[in-house]
């Protein structure tokens, strides 16, 4: 496999904005100020909840008496409708997308174990098994609604846990998955030999389901830590993320940042987040060109700042 372009750790052209470290999990994605790119949301130690123009990724708001809390590694926030929708503790919050004030709070009888947003709607899944549909768009608690299903991790092949756009398929007890291209109906089989040398092997798939490629991807067998595919374009995070041509098995690019969460990848059609941790920043996100892996910007402060 070809190797077309590499991006470092946290330096060259883009530096890092003036944001202390960033708090981990995935970004949340989503057209706040209707110009149809999407904005970024996260937290930042000291900054709390920051709102970033998909464009200029300059600051829209800050919420300094915000966090995004989390639940065994999934982040409690989601844009739906335009706004933002947080978990607080033993609470939701809906956020104005124009400025992050709190637009709607209801208070729960316990914390909150998901979010899942279908356009304005959001199921709000509690840990006492209270589950309901709250509409971002107007606040309102509709306890009769049945909430937009959230992905069945408990019985989702492994491989698949990661997978936020592709639809994923595979067996549970095996460490071999299927992801679907939800743009173009091509798939790529990823499987790990295993046990033995666990090594990765890509296989490609048209439309009809016909094998048109099949390549030894990683002999040492890294761990994969999380898996997406849209566009086109198969994403691998292992310690380094690698985009590859579903079409051909050819490599695209690939970064060298490191990073521990896996769970912090997201990819859109355009673009791709993760987590970088560097010799410049402590732990920051990092935004790239899915197509050519070019940074577009770190979201973090330099170390010492």
């Amino acid at each position: 496999m070809a190797l077309f372009a590499v991006t470092g750790c946290l330096g060259g052209a883009a530096e890092p904005g003036a944001y202390r470290q960033w708090m981990g999990g995935p970004p949340m994605l989503g057209d706040l100020n209707g110009d149809g790119v999407e904005e970024v949301v996260g937290w930042f130690a000291d900054e709390g909840v920051v709102a970033f123009d998909g464009n200029s990724y300059e600051p829209l708001w800050r919420r300094p008496d915000r966090r995004i809390e989390i639940h065994d590694a999934r982040r409690l926030g989601v844009v739906a409708g335009g706004a933002v929708v947080l978990a607080q503790p033993r609470a939701v919050e809906v956020l104005d997308p124009a400025n992050g004030t709190t637009r709607t709070a209801l208070a729960l009888s316990d914390e909150v174990d998901w979010l899942c947003a279908e356009g304005s709607k959001v199921g709000v899944y509690q840990r006492d098994k209270v589950r309901f549909v709250l509409d971002a768009a107007t606040g309102q608690r509709d306890d009769a609604a049945t909430p937009p299903a959230c992905p069945d991790m408990e019985n989702r092949p492994i491989l698949c846990d990661t997978a936020t756009h592709a639809r994923c398929e595979g067996d549970h007890a095996t460490k071999k998955a299927r992801l679907t291209d939800p743009v173009t109906g091509d798939s790529v089989g990823v499987e790990i030999k295993d046990p033995g040398t666990p090594e990765v092997t890509l296989v490609g798939y048209d439309g009809a389901g016909q094998q048109t490629w099949r390549v030894l991807f990683d002999r040492e067998g890294h761990r994969i830590e999380a898996l997406d595919l849209v566009g086109g374009t198969l994403l691998i995070r292992q310690t380094y993320i690698t985009a590859v041509d579903a079409r051909t098995g050819a490599v695209l690019w690939t970064s060298t940042c490191g990073g521990s969460s896996g769970d912090a990848m997201v990819g859109t059609a355009t673009r791709v987040y993760y987590e970088c941790d560097g010799p410049k920043t402590a732990v920051a996100l990092r935004i790239v060109d899915r197509a050519t892996g070019a940074v577009l910007k770190d979201l973090g402060r330099p170390r010492g700042g």
